[in-house]
């Protein structure tokens, strides 16, 4: 565990990640100033910010609604992002229902990761159907490769 790590610890400090989705209107320079406003939430929570992964935009896996002031609106897409962060497990609480309660996150969730989860190195799988394609792609090159090693 680093200084840091340990500093966070004995304040009685755990390890969360946030997950959340954007609403896919926002402008870019208001999706960076979304992005800040929850960076923001975490710091002015006594929180230290470890990573974040800026949000993108993705399909989600089904349509959410969501009715604003004047209308409901449907979104299959929307920007993801996520924040690792150390919080005290007191002010957590606070933190969900400040991060919930912002106009433009659709969903948040929140996550108590263990202590060591900085030192886990993550892998994203390749979506199947791109890696058959690719494989593909790849068999007649490796085909002539192995023809040009074979003597006749």
């Amino acid at each position: 565990m680093s200084n840091r790590e340990n500093k966070k610890a004995e304040e009685g400090s755990a390890l969360y990640e946030a997950g959340f989705i954007l609403v896919p209107s926002l402008a870019e320079e208001k999706l960076s100033e979304g992005a800040a406003t929850i960076r923001t939430l975490v710091e002015k929570a006594n929180g230290s910010v470890v990573s974040e992964d800026f949000p993108k935009l993705r399909p989600l896996a089904y349509n959410i609604s969501r009715r604003d002031e004047s209308s409901k609106n449907t979104y299959s897409e929307a920007f993801f992002g996520a924040i690792r962060f150390y919080l005290a497990s007191a002010e957590i609480e606070s933190f969900e229902k400040a991060i919930q309660n912002l106009p433009f996150v659709l969903r948040s969730v929140i996550f108590k990761l263990p202590a060591d989860a900085l030192s886990y190195e993550f892998r994203v799988e390749p979506n199947t159907a791109e890696a058959e394609s690719s494989k593909e792609e790849a068999t007649p090159n490796i085909d002539k490769s192995i023809d040009a090693l074979v003597v006749n």
